[in-house]
C-alpha cells in the first residue's frame, strides 16, 4: 500500500429502493483521479446483491480494508447497512446527513446528476471529510419516527 494512502479505501453508495450504485475512491495524497474515472457499478438491494458488491469491492481493491459512506435514505440506507455488516463483520458504515453530502456534491460542479455520479461524489466525500461510522441505534429508538435525521440518532 502506498505510504501516502490512508489505511483504507472509501466506498460511496447511492441507495435506492431496489438497487444501489457503488463507487470506490482510488485517489491518494499524491495522485487524484478524475471523479468520473472512479470504478462504479450497480447492485440489487438484496442479500445476493450485497454479496456481489462485496466480491466486486474485494477484487477491485485487492482485499484491502474499506469503509462505506452513504446518504440517509430512511429505512433503505439502514437496511443496506445492516445487510452489509451481517455479511462483513466489523465493516464501518457511515450514514451521512444528506444536507452535507448534497452541498458537497454541488461544490464539485459535476456535469449531471445520476445515481452513478452521486455514488462517485459520495465516495470522494468520504475520502475528503472522513465521516465517523454511524453507531447502531438502541432497539427502543428503532422506529421512533421523531428524528429529523436518521444519522443523528441511529
Amino acid at each position: 500500500m502506498d505510504a501516502k494512502r490512508s489505511l483504507f479505501y472509501w466506498v460511496g453508495l447511492d441507495v435506492g429502493k431496489k438497487e444501489f450504485s457503488a463507487a470506490i475512491e482510488l485517489s491518494t495524497d499524491e495522485r487524484r483521479f478524475d471523479i468520473m474515472a472512479l470504478p462504479c457499478k450497480k447492485f440489487n438491494h438484496t442479500e445476493k446483491g450485497v454479496g456481489e458488491f462485496l466480491k466486486w469491492v474485494g477484487r477491485t481493491i485487492h482485499g484491502l480494508p474499506f469503509k462505506i459512506v452513504m446518504e440517509t435514505t430512511g429505512h433503505y440506507s439502514i437496511n443496506l447497512c445492516k445487510l452489509l455488516q451481517a455479511r462483513k463483520k466489523g465493516l464501518e458504515c457511515c450514514i451521512a446527513n444528506p444536507y452535507l453530502t448534497s452541498n458537497y456534491l454541488k461544490s464539485l460542479n459535476l456535469p449531471q446528476k445520476t445515481d452513478d455520479i452521486d455514488a462517485r461524489g459520495i465516495a470522494r466525500f468520504g475520502m475528503e471529510r472522513r465521516p465517523e461510522a454511524t453507531p447502531p441505534r438502541p432497539g427502543r429508538w428503532r422506529n421512533c419516527g421523531n428524528c429529523p435525521a436518521i444519522a443523528t440518532c441511529w
